[in-house]
């Protein structure tokens, strides 16, 4: 409800004060929209879309909501808290936009691969996983020579 109103009196107080002059879409973005992905309210952003009007511009809302999922994800120093995040993120708003799921892909694969590779590479040991940033560091050729170097068998786990 907080939502609406602060957009009905933005709106309102754009058309009274320079109807044609002034462009919120980016500020509004900007200080409205990567601050409620970052507080993790993503139903927020989808009502923000639907209920905005002329003050959405969707095409930065998607940039904002896919920087904030490659952000979370590939961050160098993370507790597991930010990736789960950032899989709810997808979960929630990836149907509102159908168009940014192939970079959500994307991003999952990196998350698959992290645990399997370190459980392939250290074979059950005690260690956290390779950094999904660590992996795209890499070309996909690379991190197959050297799990294929430090453990051969491996290929049977595939």
């Amino acid at each position: 409800m907080l939502l609406h109103d602060l957009l009905s009196d933005v709106q309102h107080l754009t058309t009274a004060c320079c109807p044609d002059t002034l462009n919120l879409t980016r500020p509004l973005c900007t200080h409205l929209v990567r601050p409620l992905l970052h507080l993790e309210y993503f139903h927020l952003v989808i009502e923000y879309c639907n209920i905005a009007g002329t003050l959405v511009d969707k095409e930065q809302v998607k940039e904002a909501v896919l920087a904030y999922v490659d952000e979370a994800v590939f961050s160098e120093n993370d507790d597991g808290k930010k990736v789960m995040a950032a899989m709810k993120c997808q979960d929630i708003i990836g149907p509102v936009f159908p168009d940014i799921q192939p970079g959500f892909l994307s991003i999952r694969r990196y998350l698959d691969a992290s645990p399997f590779i370190s459980t392939v590479i250290h074979e059950g040991r005690t260690r956290r996983p390779v950094p999904p940033a660590e992996l795209r560091k890499q070309l996909p050729i690379d991190v197959l020579e050297s799990i294929l170097q430090e453990t051969p068998q491996s290929v049977l786990c595939g």
